[in-house]
C-alpha cells in the first residue's frame, strides 16, 4: 500500500472516531438517556469513581502531549533532510 493510501485511511478512520464520538456524545444528551449506572451508585463508589476519572484523565493527557510531541519531532525530522 502506498504512502499516501496509508495515510488516508489513518485520516479517514481518525476521522469517523471523532465524529462518532461527537456524535454519541450530543444524541445521548439531547434524547436524555440518563445515567442509570451512575445513579446506582452509593456516595462511597462515586468518590472512588471522580478520583480515578481524574486519575485516568490525567493519563490520557499524557498520551496526547506524548503524542504531540512525536508528530512534531518527525515533522522536523524529515523536512531536516
Amino acid at each position: 500500500m502506498p504512502s499516501d493510501k496509508k495515510i488516508l485511511a489513518f485520516a479517514v478512520v481518525g476521522f469517523l472516531y471523532v465524529f462518532a464520538s461527537i456524535f454519541y456524545m450530543l444524541y445521548t444528551y439531547i434524547a436524555n438517556y440518563g445515567t442509570p449506572f451512575k445513579d446506582s451508585l452509593s456516595k462511597q463508589q462515586l468518590e472512588i469513581k471522580e478520583r480515578e476519572a481524574k486519575r485516568r484523565g490525567r493519563v490520557f493527557l499524557a498520551g496526547i502531549i506524548l503524542g504531540m510531541a512525536m508528530l512534531v519531532s518527525t515533522k522536523y525530522k524529515k523536512k531536516s533532510k
